[in-house]
């Protein structure tokens, strides 16, 4: 008599075709001379051995009717072993086929076929499937997490991602995977306040890593930028005005080099970066750099440069962008930011009578305003004549 566990140790010996030969010869027996072993395992069901040496299509649908004709169709173990190797021969459709017709697919079935969808850039029917789950109140890890927010990444899918990032807060502890495909869904959504927030608790994660001796987050971190600003200036200049924001300056600087479509809100973004980060000098000679680019400062570049100014007391490269905004168009009577920075440059250099001049020919102030010409009064000792 010949059972499950002989064949079993035979075929792993056998070439693909010798096992195929010996498995039709063993189930073409009549059953009564059979002794069937119970298949408690993998390693204990042939098939198995049998589908590890599958190496084409063909091959494939041979063992597949062999399963079949055995009967052995029900296994789920075996169905989701099927399931892959049809994704992996590219009949994803097939594959699905396959998966429905298990009973009660687990959460490691459902990882294998949703894998196929992801490895084919199949995001609706990503989407679809991870509805499905959900209504099978299977628990999600951060492996499909993070290939559902690709999905609604690629699609724009600002609802179904947010509905996405309330799950992932209940179910907590995502990992840098998560974590960087939340940032990468908002900011091409358009959602950039949100994702700088995502990015700030990424920021927080990295450190912790860094003194734990853990690179994988910091990696992560570093490859973000290129990952989500592949063919989007946009998003480019939000990772860069993301990585400023964080003090990560070298970082924005990286990604800033590394563009090759830049346009005035990239050279504004590293700007503010150097500005915010206390990088005066190197603001300057960016500033150069844009003009020799033939690049024009717009009313955020001049507000910028101007606070640079300010912190270095440089009167005179501030009162040559004063003039380059008249020249321009931007005056300090029509634009309260430009006005109020100017207000601020003069009266930290102790002019006083031009910061009184800028206040007087602006038609609209702010609370920074006022706290900028007071200020100025205060410290060169006129605050009466004010």
């Amino acid at each position: 008599m010949k059972s499950f566990s002989v064949l079993n140790r035979k075929i792993p010996r056998f070439t693909f075709r010798e096992s195929l030969f010996q498995f039709k010869t063993f189930t073409s027996l009549p059953s009564q001379n059979l002794e069937v072993d119970s298949i408690q395992s993998i390693s204990e069901n042939p098939f198995f051995s049998l589908l590890r040496l599958c190496r084409t299509l063909s091959s494939l649908r041979k063992i597949h009717a062999l399963l079949i004709v055995s009967g052995e169709t029900d296994d789920p173990l075996l169905k989701t072993k099927l399931v892959s190797l049809y994704g992996t021969f590219g009949q994803v459709k097939h594959a699905r086929l396959l998966f429905d017709e298990i009973r009660d697919p687990d959460i490691d079935s459902c990882k294998v076929m949703i894998r196929w969808y992801f490895m084919n850039d199949l995001y609706d029917e990503i989407i679809g499937f991870y509805k499905f789950m959900r209504r099978r109140f299977l628990v999600l890890d951060n492996i499909v997490l993070s290939i559902v927010l690709k999905a609604c990444s690629e699609l724009r899918d600002f609802v179904e991602g947010r509905k996405l990032h309330g799950y992932i807060v209940q179910l907590g502890s995502p990992d840098s995977f998560v974590l960087t495909g939340l940032v990468d869904m908002y900011a091409k959504c358009g959602e950039i306040d949100t994702a700088s927030k995502v990015f700030e608790r990424i920021r927080g994660q990295e450190c912790a890593c860094a003194q734990s001796g853990n690179p994988n987050l910091g990696s992560s971190v570093q490859g973000l930028a290129i990952k989500l600003g592949q063919g989007d200036a946009n998003v480019m200049n939000a990772v860069v005005d993301m990585y400023a924001k964080c003090s990560r300056i070298e970082d924005a600087v990286y990604i800033f080099e590394s563009m090759v479509d830049k346009d005035v809100v990239s050279w504004n973004s590293i700007l503010s970066g150097y500005s915010r980060n206390g990088y005066s000098y190197e603001a300057m000679r960016l500033f150069n750099r844009m003009r020799a680019n033939c690049f024009h400062p717009d009313p955020v570049t001049l507000v910028t440069l101007l606070s640079v100014c300010a912190s270095l007391g440089d009167i005179r490269f501030g009162s040559s962008l004063h003039a380059h905004s008249i020249r321009g168009g931007f005056l300090a009577s029509q634009n309260v930011y430009i006005g109020t920075a100017l207000l601020n440059l003069y009266a930290k250099c102790g002019d006083a009578k031009s910061a009184r001049s800028v206040f007087d020919e602006m038609a609209e102030k702010n609370m920074v305003t006022w706290s900028a010409i007071i200020g100025g009064y205060g410290k060169q000792g006129d605050f009466l004549e004010f």
